[in-house]
């Protein structure tokens, strides 16, 4: 499992394609964001199952996930479990 795998994942979910746990293959992926209003931000991406996943940064948003205000970091946080996040 690598970086690369869950960005993978990322760009799927984005284009509303399934995409499963690089990792486990089992748990449903779960997603948390944050943006300016030109949809640049921050995210994290993870697996319900394994609690593997990966943070990523300064990435494009897709409309079609919800996102919070950068400025939000404190709810941000609280929509995010413990996760084992892989390294780049």
């Amino acid at each position: 499992m690598t970086y690369r795998d869950w960005l993978d994942v990322f760009i799927a979910l984005g284009a509303d394609r399934v995409a499963t746990c690089p990792n486990c293959a089992r748990g449903p992926i779960r997603w948390r964001f944050a943006a300016n209003d030109d949809r640049i931000g921050f995210g994290v991406i993870w697996c319900e199952a394994c609690l593997k996943g990966a943070r990523l940064s300064r990435v494009r948003i897709p409309d079609r996930f919800d996102t919070l205000p950068i400025s939000d970091i404190e709810e941000f946080s609280r929509g995010v479990p413990s996760i084992d996040f892989v390294e780049d």
